[in-house]
């Protein structure tokens, strides 16, 4: 039966150092909450411009 190495020889020496204290920041989760309404509403806006002109195209 195989055994597995330590833990650390598995993740480079790059990953372990790190650092995630930003992760517990809730200024960085309200930055990121954010970030992903204003992809959603520009998008949204983005895909109402595009209908007003297929409409626009298609009535002409």
């Amino acid at each position: 039966m195989a055994t597995s190495p330590p833990q650390d020889k598995k993740i480079p020496k790059v990953l372990q150092q790190v650092d995630n204290k930003e992760l517990r920041s809730t200024g960085f989760w309200l930055n990121q909450v954010f970030l992903v309404l204003s992809t959603i509403f520009g998008v949204y806006l983005a895909a109402q411009s595009g209908l007003e002109q297929a409409i626009n195209r298609y009535l002409l």
